[in-house]
């Protein structure tokens, strides 16, 4: 598969992903697709989808990528072996970061 057909799967995967997602739990994506997005047109090819959301919605969002098709693998934080910090597909198509909110609701 060329890089080009990559990106353009990968796309269907991250509409795939919004319309499963978007009405349960508060999520970003960043990285390439994140970058394309705000500039509205593709910049270069995509291997990968990068995405970010609260540690409140984690069960959501491991649930939703399950139903897209993902198989993810959480990740352990490398000081707190207890503590979740991102999920990676078994494929290494999509990664999403897990954030701990503030007490002002910021990243």
């Amino acid at each position: 598969m060329s890089n080009i057909e990559q990106t353009y799967e990968n796309l269907g995967r991250l509409s795939a992903i919004n319309k499963e997602l978007e009405t349960k739990c508060f999520y970003l994506v960043f990285g390439g697709f994140g970058i394309d997005g705000i500039l509205g047109k593709f910049t270069r090819p995509h291997k990968d989808i990068d995405l970010l959301c609260f540690r409140r919605d984690l069960e959501t969002v491991k649930d939703g990528l399950k139903n897209v098709g993902f198989e993810m693998v959480e990740v352990a934080h490398h000081k707190d072996a207890e503590l979740v910090y991102k999920l990676v597909s078994s494929d290494k198509t999509c990664t999403c970061h897990i954030l701990d909110e503030v007490i002002d609701n910021c990243f």
